[in-house]
């Protein structure tokens, strides 16, 4: 069954939303948000759903990067002197 079918037999089931529901999606960016968005903006004919995508930069991740990326360079840099 594909992952479309299991979230609107999921959906069916659990009561998540009814026909005709306003759905706000966040969105990191991340494969899990971006695949929940996907699987929404498919099924939001068949559930006339009115769908909206949400996305924030805070700069967390851009921190985060670039401390990650610091971390690294000085790994390799070590590792160049061993």
């Amino acid at each position: 069954m594909e992952l479309e079918s299991r979230v609107d037999a999921f959906v069916r089931r659990h009561g998540i939303f009814s026909m005709g529901s306003r759905i706000v999606v966040a969105c990191s960016g991340g494969p899990d948000s971006l695949a929940l968005a996907s699987v929404l903006l498919a099924l939001r004919d068949k559930w006339r759903l009115s769908l909206r995508i949400a996305h924030f930069e805070h700069g967390i991740r851009g921190a985060l990067w670039k401390r990650r990326r610091e971390t690294d360079d000085t790994l390799s840099w070590n590792e160049r002197r061993e």
